[in-house]
C-alpha cells in the first residue's frame, strides 16, 4: 500500500496458530530541518533510544473496547521510520499486543500524547486481559507531550490541546481529517468487508493513514520542550 510517494511501505503477514497480524514498515518524510532540531532539544540521551507511541482503540474504556492499531515512530540511522501492527480483526489484538511488547523493549523510554492518561494504561489493561505479562516493558521511562504543553500553555496560549491543535500552532500538515472516534465505525467496516472477502483497501488506507501521522508527528511536536526550558528560565 502506497499513500505518499515519499513513503516506502513493506507489508509483512505474521500467522500465529491461524490469527493474522499485519505489520506496516515505513521511512517517513519528516524534514531533515526538524530531526536537528529534535537532536538539539533533547540532548539528554540517545534519541535513538526513545520510541513514539499511539494507538487506535474501539473505544475509550479496555474493559469494553479492544486495540486494533499500534503505531510507533523510532530514529533508525539519519531517519525516523514508523512500524504499525494491525489487527484485521479483534479476535487478532493479543498478536498486536505481543509483537508491540517484544518489538517495544529494545528501547530504554516511550514518548507520546497524553499516554499518561490513555495509551499506557490501556495497553497494560488490554495486556491483562489477553494473559500477556508486561513487568518486563513498564514501567518504562516515559515522556507524556501533553504533560508538557500544558506546562507551556501560557506561551502557547491555545483554547485547546488537543493534538491537532498543538500541530497547527507549529505549522504541521496533514493529510488525514479523521479523528480516531470517527474512525471506529470505519474499523468496524473493515472487519465487514475483510470477512466477506471484499476490498479493503479504502478503509485500510484511512486507518492507517491517522495512526501513522499521529505518531509520525510526535517527534515534531517535541519542539514544545524547548518552551519548557525557556518558560524555566524566565522565572528564575
Amino acid at each position: 500500500y502506497n499513500f505518499n510517494s515519499n513513503i516506502y511501505i513493506f507489508l509483512l503477514k505474521y500467522y500465529f496458530s491461524g490469527v493474522i497480524m499485519q505489520k506496516f514498515t515505513y521511512t517517513t518524510n519528516i524534514p531533515d530541518t526538524h530531526i536537528d532540531s529534535l537532536l538539539n532539544i533533547i540532548d539528554s540521551f540517545d534519541v535513538s533510544e526513545h520510541v513514539f507511541l499511539d494507538i487506535e482503540t474501539t473505544g475509550l474504556s479496555p474493559k469494553n473496547s479492544v486495540c486494533y492499531l499500534i503505531g510507533l515512530a523510532y530514529y533508525k540511522d539519519t531517519s525516523f521510520e514508523c512500524t504499525q501492527f494491525f489487527a484485521d480483526t479483534p479476535g487478532d489484538e493479543p498478536v498486536i499486543l505481543q509483537e508491540f511488547l517484544s518489538y517495544i523493549s529494545r528501547f530504554k523510554a516511550v514518548v507520546t500524547y497524553n499516554g499518561d492518561t490513555f495509551d499506557i494504561p490501556y495497553i497494560i489493561s488490554r495486556c491483562k486481559c489477553n494473559s500477556l505479562s508486561t513487568e518486563s516493558v513498564f514501567p518504562m521511562e516515559h515522556i507524556d507531550l501533553y504533560k508538557t504543553a500544558r506546562q507551556v500553555n501560557s506561551l502557547l496560549k491555545l483554547d485547546n490541546l488537543k493534538q491537532k491543535s498543538i500541530e497547527i500552532y507549529l505549522g504541521i500538515d496533514r493529510d488525514d481529517v479523521y479523528s480516531g472516534g470517527e474512525l471506529i465505525d470505519t474499523y468496524k467496516e473493515y472487519i465487514i468487508k475483510y470477512k466477506l472477502k471484499e476490498d479493503t483497501f479504502a478503509e485500510l488506507s484511512h486507518l492507517l493513514l491517522h495512526n501513522r501521522e499521529d505518531v509520525c508527528t510526535l517527534p515534531e511536536i517535541c519542539s514544545i520542550l524547548s518552551l519548557r526550558q525557556l518558560l524555566s528560565d524566565d522565572l528564575s
